[in-house]
């Protein structure tokens, strides 16, 4: 890979000021070719061999390959997950619309009992009051005929 070369970044007008450092193209390739020669003073070779980089690339791509793998039982146990949920979802929309389907019938059935029982007290109160009317009029009536 060849060096590159840094841009000059412009500083203070007067110099020495912030962003003074400048590293040109021969800075860099000095500091390359020190690099690499104290890699093979070290035993470190600077470029890696045809089969070394060969064999990276096939751990490289070994690894890549697990990854989209790991990456694709990911993706089904998701898919799963979603449509048991959507399962579930719509499950408890069933359940709901039936406890509300007999919960309206009960409420219904209890509303018919409570006009019936209405109905039922208002007949008795017409036949208390017919009673009490009556009652009434039997003691007046025995009051005038006690009392004449």
């Amino acid at each position: 890979m060849p060096p590159r070369a840094r841009k000059k970044r412009k500083g203070n007008e007067e110099g020495g000021g912030v962003g003074d450092d400048v590293a040109t193209f021969s800075d860099e390739v000095k500091v390359e070719n020190l690099v690499a020669v104290k890699q093979e003073q070290e035993g470190n070779p600077k470029e890696n061999s045809v089969e070394e980089i060969q064999q990276a690339e096939e751990s490289s791509m070994s690894m890549l390959l697990k990854e989209v793998r790991s990456m694709r039982e990911e993706m089904k146990e998701m898919k799963g997950l979603q449509e048991r949920a959507r399962e579930e979802t719509k499950a408890g929309k069933e359940e709901m619309l039936n406890r509300s389907e007999e919960t309206g019938a009960k409420m219904e059935s209890v509303f018919e009992e409570l006009i019936s029982i209405k109905d039922e007290l208002r007949e008795a109160r017409k036949e208390g009051i017919r009673g009490a009317e009556t009652t009434l009029q039997i003691s007046q009536q025995r009051r005038v005929e006690g009392g004449g």
